[in-house]
């Protein structure tokens, strides 16, 4: 990593982590709390956030999409433009701190990635991965985000909550759906059939599965609402484990966008 690169990403990084201990602070122990404040300091984070991806694809001269590090960056950064976009009012302060909080706990997880630049494989040179990743970007941010309004919904229990966890599942169940078909148009080229059950494949599809089920269950048989939060929290971890789980633990996966 370069030196401006290693700046950039380590002030975006404690900007995001100041803004939210102070939003927990002033949430918690003071009656009157500045949103416009925690919000633009949010928002200068996210700026030095950008900056890092911008010159880590002039460095690289490709957008950051191989290795953990990389991957981190991207979904971290896609992550937090969700949570600017659902949380703009005051009202969805409480939600907006814990999202915050999830994207902080992966982003810092870029600081145990190799950083190490690579070239993108002739392979991966393909107008279908940018489609394939952006999906999946939106897709795990939105039930990221989904299950930071849970966490909110547990200690509040508003109904408005609730619609919103519907709502950002939804979004992330189409978008998954959208990741998983491009993704298999993208591997009839790379590697000559649709689908491989690939490990990675695999957990993609549970995850999908999963949030469609409970979804399912939502509309069909009207679970608890205080059980639709346990569970879209509980499901993420499925997407942990297709994003990083699999190449940690298995040694052969013909994905290799965790390589590093």
């Amino acid at each position: 990593m370069e030196l401006v690169e290693v700046l950039s990403f380590y002030i975006s990084l404690f900007l995001y982590l100041f803004s939210n201990i102070y939003g927990y602070f002033n949430y918690f122990f003071k009656k009157d709390f500045n949103f416009k404040r925690i919000y633009k300091i949010t928002l200068l984070a996210f700026f030095f956030h950008f900056f890092t991806i911008i010159f880590r694809t002039i460095l690289t001269k490709h957008i950051p999409v191989i290795g953990n590090y990389e991957n981190i960056l991207m979904g971290s950064f896609f992550l937090v433009i969700l949570i600017f976009f659902f949380f703009r009012k005051e009202k969805w302060f409480l939600p907006f701190l814990f999202s915050l909080s999830l994207n902080i706990i992966l982003l810092g997880m870029a600081i145990f990635a190799d950083p190490e630049k690579k070239p993108l494989f002739a392979a991966l040179k393909s107008f279908w991965l940018y489609i394939h990743i952006l999906f999946a970007w939106f897709a795990y941010g939105s039930f990221t985000v989904a299950a930071g309004v849970s966490i909110t919904y547990l200690i509040k229990k508003e109904e408005s909550l609730e619609e919103l966890i519907f709502k950002l599942t939804a979004f992330g169940l189409v978008t998954d759906a959208l990741m998983i078909i491009a993704g298999s148009i993208w591997a009839k080229d790379l590697w000559g059939s649709y689908w491989s059950w690939d490990p990675v494949e695999t957990w993609s599809l549970l995850s999908f599965l999963l949030y469609g089920l409970i979804l399912h269950l939502k509309i069909t048989l009207k679970i608890k609402r205080k059980t639709f939060a346990y569970l879209i929290i509980f499901s993420l971890i499925t997407v942990l484990i297709s994003f990083w789980g699999v190449n940690f633990f298995m040694e052969k996966s013909l994905h290799i966008f965790n390589v590093g």
